[in-house]
């Protein structure tokens, strides 16, 4: 009995990385987008972004199709959603690399702290799906998730987190500072132990609900299987001093009890 589908595991990482890795192919356009001296206008960025968004997404599809992840195609269109959410934070970046004026700086920072605090509901509803887990998975996703969101910053804002702490003061209203944005995490993270702790029983009578199901499903294809292999053998057995005629009715008579019997042992 397996409680874990490794291969499942595997591809659930692998939709994970893919929708990192489109992210991280957006960022690089944008940085890498050359300036000539002519540097596009404000419209023109906005319809180079579209068309770079339209591509990494048909490439995602592709890579996130049923030949290629057949095991969690439920999971697919969620992560989806979140990697067009996650793009559609991009937008105007590419127009703000040719942009000095500090507003623009400060309409970025915004940007930036609305992509973390995305970030951070996402792995709320991770969470939501995961527990009860050891507390140390709790940690990590934390970890992960500072770590995601730092590297994020470092590479989209100018001068990364060092840029950002001297242009997020005075955001919109509920966008916190990335100073802020930390404190919640750490507050988030022991709400999550709390809850984790609270769903281990309920977690441990799923267990056993679903061990009990296989347990059974294991036990009746094995009566199944054997019933099987009991007509089989009985289908050309004979008896020396019956004739054919009477060997048949045996033969239906045997099989018919022993049908009855191994159906008296299934659990329904």
């Amino acid at each position: 009995f397996v409680l874990i589908d490794f291969k499942k595991r595997a591809e659930q990482k692998r939709l994970r990385l893919l929708v990192s890795d489109t992210e991280k192919k957006l960022d690089m356009f944008i940085k890498a987008y050359p300036n000539d001296g002519t540097p596009p206008t404000e419209d023109e960025c906005t319809k180079l972004t579209d068309d770079q968004v339209t591509t990494l997404l048909e490439a995602f599809d592709t890579e996130a199709g049923k030949s290629k992840l057949p095991r969690i195609q439920d999971e697919v269109p969620k992560k989806r959603a979140t990697l067009v959410k996650r793009l559609s934070y991009r937008k105007g970046k590419l127009y703000s690399r040719f942009s000095k004026a500090v507003e623009a700086l400060t309409d970025q920072a915004a940007s930036i702290m609305n992509y973390c605090v995305s970030a951070m509901k996402e792995n709320d509803d991770e969470l939501e799906g995961l527990i009860p887990v050891a507390e140390k998975r709790i940690e990590e996703e934390f970890a992960e998730l500072l770590t995601d969101v730092t590297a994020h910053i470092n590479d989209n804002y100018p001068e990364g987190v060092t840029g950002l702490d001297s242009y997020d003061e005075g955001l919109p209203e509920g966008i916190p500072t990335f100073a802020e944005y930390k404190e919640m995490l750490k507050t988030k993270e022991e709400e999550w132990k709390a809850k984790n702790k609270e769903a281990i029983p309920a977690g441990i009578d799923r267990l056993k609900v679903n061990y009990q199901a296989m347990v059974k499903k294991t036990l009746n294809a094995a009566i199944e299987e054997a019933m099987v292999e009991i007509e089989k053998d009985l289908s050309d057995d004979t008896v020396p001093y019956l004739e054919e005629g009477a060997m048949v009715q045996l033969r239906a008579e045997l099989i018919a009890s022993a049908k009855e019997y191994c159906t008296s042992r299934l659990d329904v």
